[in-house]
């Protein structure tokens, strides 16, 4: 289906400033707020919105940074897909999304596709799907791939800068190290806290293929 309306930005220049009552109070403890006001957003947005040569100044630990690249957005019936693409330095991180389920109840099927390359090159695949279930819970279950990485010193350059200025350097990257995760975990139909999430009953299975050590800061 076509998009009925469409919207093309060329070079957007965003300063975005955080609301100071969230500056003051982070709801942290709603992971799932977000996606509420991204639904509550959409029925106001065009069909699909691209943007390209953009620069977005954002709140950064170092006070204000810049992202720049191309976003494009698309609604199809229930369905949002996403392509984003950041670049740096001469360095390019692309994401691919789609999430199915939007136009439905709150407590209803959702699902979740989502990719990653950097440089061009496969790193992340992820999939994610929340069913309603006979006993008013949702099952939550999932996959995520992160493929062997390259030397990526510059993600973690690029990482730091938006870490608080008390963290820990990230470490580099370890050459050849992969990553494999699959889990299922039984949530109750509200579970919109995050320590819901943490307790929730299942199972969770990760696969490391680390070739040499990788210190973790606080690990």
């Amino acid at each position: 289906e076509a998009p009925r309306y469409r919207l093309l930005v060329q070079g957007l220049q965003a300063d975005w400033q955080a609301p100071q009552a969230q500056q003051d109070s982070p709801d942290t403890d709603d992971p799932a707020r977000p996606l509420r006001d991204l639904l509550a957003a959409l029925p106001w947005l065009p069909r699909q919105i691209s943007v390209r040569e953009m620069a977005a100044q954002l709140p950064c630990a170092s006070g204000r940074c810049t992202l720049d690249g191309h976003l494009t957005l698309q609604r199809l019936d229930d369905a949002l897909q996403v392509q984003l693409q950041l670049l740096r330095a001469g360095h390019s991180a692309t994401l691919q999304a789609q999430l199915q389920g939007l136009g439905s109840a709150p407590d209803s099927s959702r699902q979740l596709q989502m990719s990653m390359r950097l440089d061009d090159q496969p790193q992340l695949d992820l999939r994610s799907d929340l069913r309603p279930q006979a006993d008013a819970t949702m099952r939550w279950s999932g996959d995520l791939e992160v493929a062997p990485l390259p030397d990526l010193a510059w993600v973690s350059t690029w990482l730091s800068e938006w870490l608080p200025a008390a963290s820990p350097q990230l470490p580099s990257t370890p050459q050849q190290a992969g990553v494999s995760a699959q889990w299922q975990l039984q949530l109750p139909g509200e579970a919109r806290q995050l320590d819901a999430l943490l307790t929730a009953p299942g199972w969770l299975r990760i696969d490391a293929r680390l070739p040499q050590p990788w210190p973790l800061p606080g690990v």
